[in-house]
């Protein structure tokens, strides 16, 4: 018995884990797309490697962007993917 409820529990942690992932990601590409103009499908695409960009003042915008997230301390995200 405890070993079933071991394994729910388990069970949902990873569900939750991957839902707050996936929000998150979905969040960031939100931010991304709103400081860099470019959009949030294309964003998308090139992330989940559906096509290469294309236009390269877009790749430049979306690299900046992430390089100076990139480049943040742990607490600067003020300014960074929310």
């Amino acid at each position: 018995m405890a070993s079933l409820v071991l394994e729910e529990l388990d069970r949902l942690r990873r569900r939750a884990e991957a839902r707050l992932a996936d929000r998150e990601l979905r969040l960031v590409r939100s931010r991304l797309a709103e400081e860099s103009g470019v959009s949030v499908k294309t964003i998308s695409d090139w992330f989940n490697r559906k096509h290469a960009p294309r236009n390269l003042d877009h790749l430049l915008a979306v690299a900046r962007i992430l390089a100076r997230w990139a480049d943040c301390r742990p607490r600067c995200h003020a300014s960074g993917p929310h």
